[in-house]
């Protein structure tokens, strides 16, 4: 009756690890899963392009005088970007250099314009 018994509990311990094993493994795969989704789901918010920041409407003319800049920024190269739908400009006011993009512009494509300006030699 003892090896009937011992046999029992060793087909119960084997079965207990098998499913336990299964589950594991059932677990880790959904894990994987879920991770590949939040991974694309990211993937797909930094590909959006950033929108242009818009200043807030002035209430005034002497508000929009006081933030207006006294020296008009020069024009120092001006490129087309996908197939020219965007602009991107550089321009130059009190010694400093600066970009404006007239339209959308994801943040890789933003970061590859800045590093292809700085290799030319348009930006610091």
């Amino acid at each position: 009756m003892s090896s009937d018994l011992g046999s029992l509990l060793m087909a119960a311990v084997l079965g207990a690890l098998a499913s336990s094993v299964i589950f594991a493994a059932l677990w880790v795969a959904w894990l994987r899963r879920m991770q590949k989704q939040l991974k694309q789901i990211e993937r797909l918010m930094y590909n959006k392009p950033i929108p242009p920041a818009r200043p807030t409407p002035m209430e005034s003319a002497a508000a929009f005088a006081s933030n207006v800049m006294t020296k008009k920024p020069e024009l120092v190269a001006q490129f087309k970007v996908k197939d020219g739908q965007q602009t991107v400009s550089v321009m130059e006011s009190d010694g400093k250099r600066f970009l404006r993009v007239d339209g959308d512009l994801s943040w890789k494509q933003r970061l590859q314009m800045l590093r292809y300006l700085k290799s030319e030699g348009f930006m610091d």
